[in-house]
């Protein structure tokens, strides 16, 4: 801002002083510099006013002003900031939802991967269970008949005559050898020879009272074990076994 005084004596002593309302705090002086210099005013009304002193110290009566309007810029106008304010809560509600909406698919994903990892360990579970049943039946049964392997049957026999014993009940233990088998296996295979010791174990194991347990001792050789049996008891069963077998022809 540009300003000047007129004097008739002595114009260059002439000092000046001003201020900007709205502005200043205060009275600047300017000493004899005739201009004043603002930069990035804020938006708003503002009033520039200016005073002269004599070189004698007289200062004019007369205080000249001047008044300013500062217009706000495009992106200062309240409307625009409301907009752009709006604008940036718009775009952060929009990533929030995006961002939920991504980690709501990382959810469901992962508890897809999760469902899938239950089910594949679920039937890894259920083989593994199916291999340990069929490995139990492998080391307790005979493969050929289906009956109790040797094994099973030492561990059964120790179990329950040390029962017997401590209980003072009769136990039979009753060991069958078909006689002749060898010719079977020679004249007609072993093939018939293996049906043979399959359809005996099968009739026996039928008609066998409750907790008994007939079983492969090995070859053509079967033990039979009868709790709550003694000799005669169990001579009778097996002569009734004999019998069916005999009528099985």
């Amino acid at each position: 801002i540009h300003y000047a005084a007129i004097a008739f004596d002595q114009p260059t002593d002439l000092r000046f002083r001003y201020r900007l309302e709205g502005y200043d705090s205060g009275w600047q002086q300017a000493g004899d510099r005739r201009f004043a210099l603002y930069t990035g005013l804020p938006p708003g009304n503002y009033r520039f006013e200016v005073r002269a002193t004599s070189r004698f110290g007289r200062e004019s009566g007369d205080t000249r002003s001047l008044d300013i309007v500062v217009a706000p810029r495009w992106w200062q106008r309240p409307l625009v900031q409301w907009g752009g304010l709006l604008a940036l809560l718009l775009v952060a509600v929009g990533l929030v939802r995006w961002r939920m909406g991504d980690l709501r698919a990382q959810r469901l994903a992962l508890e897809q991967t999760v469902a899938q990892r239950t089910r594949e360990l679920a039937a890894q579970r259920d083989e593994l269970h199916r291999l340990n049943a069929e490995l139990a039946a492998l080391s307790t049964r005979d493969p050929l008949t289906g009956l109790a392997n040797r094994r099973a049957l030492l561990a059964r026999l120790a179990e329950e005559l040390a029962q017997a014993a401590a209980e003072q009940r009769s136990y039979s233990v009753v060991l069958c050898d078909l006689d002749h088998f060898k010719r079977i296996n020679d004249s007609r295979g072993h093939a018939v020879g293996d049906q043979v010791l399959t359809q005996l174990g099968r009739l026996w194991a039928r008609h066998l009272p409750a907790g008994a347990l007939l079983g492969r001792y090995g070859g053509e050789e079967f033990l039979v074990l009868l709790p709550d049996h003694d000799g005669a008891r169990a001579a009778r069963l097996m002569e009734e076994l004999m019998a069916l077998l005999r009528g099985s022809r």
